[in-house]
């Protein structure tokens, strides 16, 4: 017979422990746990915001835009990125005055030249031609205009159309700084513009390079003015690139022309397939489609702001019947923004 301390013994191997026999006991914590929670990760922090200051201070000490100027003209494969610099602190209002200089805008146009002359097509001195034609459409001075012109014709291989493209961006801002009076009159601009808005691809592989160079062209006619531009304009209404269509019409609306008004309604309509045409990821085709709706309604705008009641047709009833329609329904929500926004700004015109 067991005796009962024999009993009890047994009874307590079979029982479930308790929570305190199982956990271990609390503990406070000690320095090292401390400084392994806190000081640790605290430090590597402070280093990594130490290095990121150090490379600012790197970056902003060596971006003056003269030393830019001169790092440019050795002429390597490294001087697009310090053009991406310049063309960036052109854009900055604390370089302002930077372009109103004529003998900067003389010295970039003078490596642009340059580069022109070389021809060399790999990416880097491409990519260097493109950003140093933005840089020189940033002035507020024609220095630079004549080796844009340039750069808008010059195509000695098929990688230069970017360049040409590029140019014509940027001839379109010059003109808007200089006024557009100023730059019509300004030797071989025009003719330039219209040489470039008949560009015809060499093959069906390169149709939508020079389609964009087409679109680029129109829009800077847009800008222009004049009898020559908006005669262009009204033919490349039917040309068959939408974007050089759209460009054509955003032009004329500009300059107070109702020949536009059938594009235009194109542009309001939110089912065109033609808007969209080429973009095969969804999320690409929406935001094209609304900044051609976008375009359209502030161009339905300019275009109606312009019109007297004796002026309109049944097309432009039809562009404020639209906008008025898409002011209610829009959708997205920003469509019918722009929309009421548009009907705004007609409403205090006199």
């Amino acid at each position: 017979m067991s005796s009962g301390s024999d009993a009890e013994r047994k009874a307590g191997a079979t029982r479930p422990s308790s929570p305190e026999d199982v956990l271990p006991a609390v503990q406070p914590p000690n320095a090292g746990f401390l400084l392994q929670l806190f000081l640790i990760p605290m430090m590597i922090v402070s280093v990594i915001v130490a290095v990121w200051f150090m490379f600012s201070w790197l970056a902003s000490a060596g971006s003056d835009p003269r030393e830019l100027v001169r790092d440019l003209k050795k002429l390597n494969n490294s001087s697009w990125q310090k053009a991406v610099s310049l063309a960036n602190q052109l854009q900055d209002p604390k370089y302002d005055g930077l372009r109103d200089d004529a003998d900067l805008a003389r010295e970039l146009a003078g490596v642009l030249r340059v580069e022109l002359d070389s021809g060399l097509a790999d990416d880097a001195r491409v990519s260097l031609r493109v950003y140093l034609c933005r840089i020189l459409g940033e002035f507020r001075v024609d220095a630079g205009l004549p080796t844009l012109l340039e750069a808008a014709k010059r195509e000695k291989s098929i990688e230069e159309v970017r360049v040409r493209v590029s140019a014509l961006e940027a001839l379109a801002v010059l003109a808007n700084n200089i006024g557009p009076d100023k730059a019509r009159d300004a030797d071989g601009f025009v003719d330039t513009v219209l040489e470039c808005s008949q560009a015809v691809a060499p093959s069906q592989d390169t149709e939508g390079l020079y389609a964009e160079l087409r679109s680029r062209a129109g829009f800077v006619l847009g800008v222009l003015g004049g009898d020559a531009a908006r005669d262009r304009l009204v033919q490349l209404l039917d040309d068959s690139y939408p974007n050089a269509r759209y460009n054509a019409a955003t032009g004329l609306a500009r300059q107070g022309d109702p020949r536009c008004a059938r594009v235009l309604l194109a542009m309001l309509d939110p089912n065109n397939q033609e808007s969209v045409k080429g973009e095969t990821i969804d999320s690409n085709r929406e935001a094209k489609r609304l900044s051609v709706m976008v375009n359209g309604l502030r161009a339905a705008g300019q275009l109606l702001d312009q019109l007297d009641e004796k002026s309109q047709t049944d097309d432009t009833r039809a562009i404020r019947s639209e906008v008025e329609k898409l002011s209610e329904q829009g959708e997205p929500k920003a469509i019918g923004l722009v929309a009421r926004d548009v009907l705004r700004g007609l409403a205090r015109t006199p």
